[in-house]
C-alpha cells in the first residue's frame, strides 16, 4: 500500500503530504466499461453541490482525483477522507446513498463493472 500511497501523494495537492501521519482513509474505485461509446456516470447538481458542502468545504474531505485510462475503458478515482469514520458518515447520508443508487443502477444497466479499494493511511 506504500506505493500506492505515494503515488496518490504524488498526483494530488502538494499539500496532502502534511496529513500523511493522521490516519487519512483512501478510498479507489475503479470502473470497467467494455465500450468507450458508453459514458461514465456523472453526478447530479444536487449532488455535487451536498458533497462540496458537507464534506469538501467542512476539511472533512482531503482530495478527489480522477483518471481515465489510454484506452478510455477504465475510470479510476482516489478520495481521501480524513479518517475512515469521516467515510462511515458519508455512506450513510441519505443523499449520498440517493447518488450511489442511481450511479449504481446506471452501471448495472450499462454493464460498467466497478471495484473498491479501501486503505487507512
Amino acid at each position: 500500500m506504500g506505493t500506492l500511497l505515494n503515488i496518490f501523494l504524488q498526483e494530488s495537492q502538494p499539500g496532502l503530504a502534511l496529513y500523511k501521519e493522521k490516519n487519512m482513509f483512501l478510498v479507489q474505485r475503479v470502473f470497467t466499461r467494455a465500450d468507450a461509446s458508453v459514458a461514465f456516470y456523472k453526478p447530479t447538481t444536487e449532488f455535487r453541490d451536498h458533497y462540496k458542502t458537507a464534506y469538501k468545504n467542512a476539511g472533512k474531505f482531503l482530495s478527489n482525483t480522477v483518471t481515465v485510462s489510454e484506452d478510455n475503458l477504465k475510470q479510476v478515482i482516489s478520495t481521501m477522507w480524513i479518517d475512515e469514520a469521516t467515510w462511515n458518515e458519508y455512506l450513510a447520508d441519505p443523499i449520498c446513498q440517493a447518488h450511489f443508487a442511481a450511479r449504481n443502477a446506471y452501471y448495472e444497466a450499462n454493464g460498467i463493472t466497478s471495484e473498491r479499494t479501501t486503505a487507512v493511511l
